[in-house]
């Protein structure tokens, strides 16, 4: 199994930043997404 500091070589610290970013916007969107599920699920 590979290391983190060897998956992270040629990655920087933007970089990491921008795909934390990315993952965090995508996250809200399932959690909306399943909080409207719930919702029409509910009527």
């Amino acid at each position: 199994m590979a290391s983190h500091s060897a998956i992270d070589i040629g990655i920087t610290s933007a970089q990491r930043e921008g795909i934390a970013a990315a993952l965090s916007q995508r996250l809200q969107i399932h959690e909306k997404t399943a909080w409207m599920l719930r919702s029409l699920l509910e009527n």
